[in-house]
């Protein structure tokens, strides 16, 4: 991992600037052309991104930092489809996945649409991770499944019925696409969703639909029908 420092250099020229398109423009120009003390040559644009999203966020500011992220990303000459392909790969594989990830990836998903199978990937990734434990990449990760709908369905029925019911609270207009979406399905299969989140999803309050007894689900543990179920679905 390049040293932190280096990348701070964006930080700080970005606080004393009074056009930060411009100067970040230079910065990144330098740190991806000149070489840098204790490496072979300059960083790449992968490892920059890397970078940007893994740097200490109380040695800089948050704001300039997300400035200097979506200038990366939009400066699609340098930060292309691949290359924001690897970066979001190699941040979902973080043991502490960074905060800014999920922006990073919904900023990608509107510059780069043809990487909606990769970010589904992703997702399952993310979920596998237990997004939902971190406050700011669960609201992120529902914005991004409201944005690759319908195909990210099959991994929001993956999660458990009060999860599903915090992400109808949360993105309503997920709901009727969604209800239609496993309507579709044969009742083979439509037998294995909790009647919770049918009842939901068909739009009874998400509190009293939670009350139902009919089946204790648990993420960590899947019967062998539900689990086949989603992969069939995927």
């Amino acid at each position: 991992m390049v040293q932190a420092q280096y990348v701070q250099r964006v930080h700080l020229d970005l606080q004393h600037s009074k056009n930060v398109r411009e100067c970040v423009e230079v910065v990144f120009s330098r740190l991806l052309t000149n070489p840098i003390d204790g490496l072979s040559g300059p960083l790449t644009p992968v490892e920059l991104m890397v970078n940007l999203h893994t740097v200490d966020a109380s040695k800089c500011d948050v704001k300039s930092l997300m400035k200097s992220i979506t200038l990366c990303v939009e400066d699609t000459n340098t930060v292309t489809s691949e290359v924001i392909a690897i970066v979001i790969n190699q941040l979902a594989e973080q043991p502490i996945m960074p905060t800014l990830l999920m922006r990073t990836i919904l900023q990608a998903l509107s510059l780069h649409p043809k990487l909606t199978g990769f970010v589904l990937n992703i997702l399952q990734k993310l979920l596998v991770k237990q997004v939902w434990k971190n406050k700011v990449l669960w609201e992120g990760f529902i914005k991004c499944c409201e944005k690759t709908q319908p195909q990210s369905f099959s991994i929001l029925l993956q999660l458990s019925p009060s999860q599903i019911g915090h992400v109808l609270t949360m993105c309503p207009s997920i709901r009727e696409p969604m209800y239609s979406h496993v309507m579709q399905f044969p009742d083979s299969q439509r037998a294995h969703i909790p009647n919770s989140v049918v009842m939901m999803l068909y739009g009874a309050p998400v509190d009293e639909a939670l009350q139902m007894k009919d089946e204790q689900y648990s993420y960590e543990v899947k019967t062998e029908a539900h689990v086949g179920l989603v992969l069939f679905l995927l």
